[in-house]
């Protein structure tokens, strides 16, 4: 359905913008001037007007205005910053207005979205330090949660390690109070030895299958009898146990990924109960992903003969077994970034390794001062107060630092392991012969489970794409799926804490609503047109997972997930896939109407260019008045047919300006403008129109650079 009779208020700021040379917009408008719009009456005003239909509010710019009207659907025209602040006729304002006037005709009713909140519970996915704290903290709000630890114990990483630095704190001081206070609670019910199968439904009403071990031990005395008759040998991060063992707090516990259901453990305590996989059924209004660190497999790294020679272990496997006492090295090298920031391997610094590798090395001091300890490193990031302690271990603890990556790790006839390397400080080759080689690698992502999840992950380190909490998009639609701790990248365990609490507020304040509104604009999709091309680009397109298949192989959107870039509209040949708001149909009848004959259209991105754009209005940098500036969610919504309708209206030349390639606020727009836009490039240049198509990147200070670049435009054409 169209709407007719629009209302145009023209906002005079309080006097600083004068009077329009017309106002006859079409016999559908109705023009109304106030003097200032943002008081609590004219406030009051332009709501009541944009509940009965369409509203242009013609005044201040836009990221002004919207802090008095928020997510109303109101097109807004910036005649104050872009037009008299930067010293241009109002007969600009009348164009940018008509323009969004066309635009506002060819607007279909806004449709606003709850979603209810049916599910007053809470899902943590992962049972340790940040899971079992936002379990803890959901629970005290008062919600029902159910925590899912895919290992048979709760504790993640933290609870296999004798203790945390810089400090030196036992592990138990951390680990038993989280256990305890997660299992006492009768407000947590706790799956181990269980994962998420499947994940479907939507913020306020999720459904999620597990599949859960029905393998327990009851009543437990810890004799120890059933590992004694266990035939299953498992290497636990360098520490060889059963099957079934002691898993702490009193009690033996089944590891059920090991187990071969063999029953041996049964026939010598009636309390041990061993049974398959089932599957349970849950439901949960939001969910909290706290996956933990999970190791990069140093066996890729043959150089290290991780895996091959005894001697060489993991950060890991070399605590546990240090403070186990099954060995006591009195040569150690430690090998910094084992794998990363490497290209064959990971790429990536995992942030937390330099600082394990200061552990390590601290550690072996403490438990035998007399041992020879070499760190090899590339750079030592140590960041806050983590510096302190690289000071510490460097000056007091008599630990040596080598500046270099190892390239090659031997084992001569003796045993011994021989760790070559170059000294960068020193600019010579050296050889330490030592009895045990630490690799410090990296961690890598649960790729898997993000999946099913449907949070889309970076091409380079497979770890989440965005932060699902929204912490740093203010404009993201609510999110019942959050990332805390190691789930959204590795780091330590205060900061995993840390961040588990702020997840735990972020569910909680789900949880306590009735409902949760769609704030952002939702990309929609006529199936009919779609199902005729069925070129699923969409797919792959969106940066966030809100775009897939159902089980009818139809194409189908989360709108909870969409954050409403418009990126998907760009790849549909078929015009199926329209964003509320800046449809292609809306764009066009906007850049219709707004562009004369010599004009430049500019299409701003609303995150960085457009704040550039008013930034030289308020610094008052000339740039030409024939600029017709149009906000666009991001440089991937523009299309080749809107560069063609600009050129078609008269404009001799079109810039597209937006963030930085590694910064855009959608995570790949600029790329995918940069691919899309740089084919219609080439066209034009083909079709006689070099240089009518500008692809730029200008950040939200950088004024100057902008009006540098309209300034060229408008001098070349």
């Amino acid at each position: 359905m169209i709407y007719l009779g629009i209302k145009i208020f023209f906002c005079t700021c309080d006097g600083q913008i004068g009077a329009l040379p017309t106002t006859d917009f079409g016999e559908d408008t109705e023009f109304i001037v106030r003097e200032k719009a943002c008081t609590p009456e004219g406030i009051g005003e332009v709501k009541a007007a944009a509940a009965q239909g369409p509203v242009v509010l013609a005044g201040c710019s836009p990221m002004v205005a919207e802090r008095f009207f928020g997510n109303l659907p109101i097109e807004y025209v910036n005649v104050r910053e872009q037009v008299v602040f930067a010293g241009h006729p109002l007969d600009k304002a009348v164009d940018l207005i008509r323009g969004t006037v066309a635009k506002a005709r060819a607007t279909l009713a806004p449709v606003l979205r709850e979603m209810p909140v049916a599910a007053k519970s809470a899902m943590i996915i992962g049972g340790g330090i940040a899971g079992m704290e936002a379990a803890s903290r959901i629970s005290a709000a008062g919600f029902p949660v159910t925590l899912v630890e895919k290992a048979p114990v709760l504790g993640g990483i933290v609870g296999k390690l004798d203790r945390l630095y810089p400090e030196g704190t036992p592990g138990s001081h951390t680990v038993y109070h989280y256990v305890n206070r997660v299992t006492a609670d009768p407000n947590i019910t706790v799956f181990t030895n269980a994962e998420l199968e499947s994940m479907g439904g939507q913020v306020g009403d999720y459904g999620a299958k597990l599949k859960v071990s029905s393998s327990s031990v009851g009543d437990c005395d810890a004799c120890g009898k059933c590992a004694e008759v266990c035939p299953i040998t498992v290497d636990d991060y360098g520490i060889e146990r059963k099957a079934i063992f002691y898993g702490g707090f009193g009690s033996y516990v089944v590891d059920a990924a090991a187990c071969n259901e063999c029953g041996e453990c049964m026939k010598v305590c009636e309390n041990v109960k061993i049974g398959a996989f089932e599957e349970k059924e849950i439901k949960a209004g939001a969910a909290v992903v706290a996956t933990g660190l999970k190791p990069f497999d140093a066996t890729a790294i043959k150089e290290y003969g991780y895996g091959v020679y005894p001697g060489v272990m993991n950060s890991i496997e070399f605590e546990r077994r240090v403070t186990a006492g099954l060995i006591k090295p009195d040569k150690v090298v430690i090998i910094a970034c084992a794998g990363s920031r490497d290209r064959n391997y990971l790429e990536y610094c995992s942030q937390v390794c330099c600082l394990i590798c200061l552990k390590e090395a601290k550690l072996i001091k403490d438990v035998n001062p007399d041992a020879e300890v070499w760190v090899d490193y590339i750079d030592m990031r140590c960041y806050g107060v983590f510096e302190n302690f690289y000071t510490a271990v460097r000056e007091k603890a008599g630990v040596n630092f080598m500046a270099g990556r190892p390239s090659q790790v031997l084992q001569r006839e003796d045993g011994k392991l021989v760790v070559r390397a170059e000294n960068i400080l020193l600019g010579s080759s050296v050889e330490v012969v030592a009895d045990t080689v630490v690799l410090s690698v990296g961690f890598v992502p649960e790729t898997e489970l993000l999946g099913k999840l449907g949070i889309t992950a970076n091409e380079q380190t497979g770890f989440p794409t965005y932060l699902t909490d929204s912490s740093l998009f203010a404009d993201s639609n609510p999110k019942g799926i959050v990332l805390a701790g190691a789930g959204a990248y590795p780091k330590a365990a205060v900061e995993a804490a840390r961040e588990a609490r702020s997840a735990a507020n972020s569910v909680v304040n789900v949880l306590m609503a009735d409902s949760v509104q769609v704030e952002n604009a939702v990309t929609q999709i006529n199936a009919d047109i779609c199902a005729s091309l069925n070129c699923q680009l969409c797919v792959s397109a969106c940066p966030y997972g809100a775009i897939s298949l159902n089980g009818e192989d139809k194409i189908v959107v989360a709108e909870e997930r969409c954050m409403g870039c418009g990126i998907c509209n760009g790849t549909c040949g078929a015009g199926a896939n329209q964003l509320e708001g800046q449809s292609e149909r809306e764009l066009l009848a906007a850049i219709t109407e707004t562009v004369r004959e010599g004009d430049v259209l500019a299409l701003l991105c609303r995150w960085s260019a457009y704040p550039a754009a008013d930034l030289a209005g308020w610094s008052k940098t000339a740039y030409p008045a024939n600029t017709k500036i149009m906000r666009i969610p991001c440089t991937g919504r523009v299309t080749g047919g809107m560069v063609e309708q600009a050129l078609a209206s008269g404009a001799k030349g079109v810039l597209v300006a937006g963030c930085y390639p590694d910064a855009c606020h959608f995570c790949v727009g600029n790329f995918k403008a940069k691919n899309r836009l740089g084919l219609v490039g080439k066209y034009l240049d083909q079709m006689g129109l070099p240089g009518a198509l500008r692809l730029e990147w200008v950040g939200t200070k950088e004024s100057g650079k902008l009006t540098e670049i309209l300034n060229e435009m408008a001098g070349r054409m």
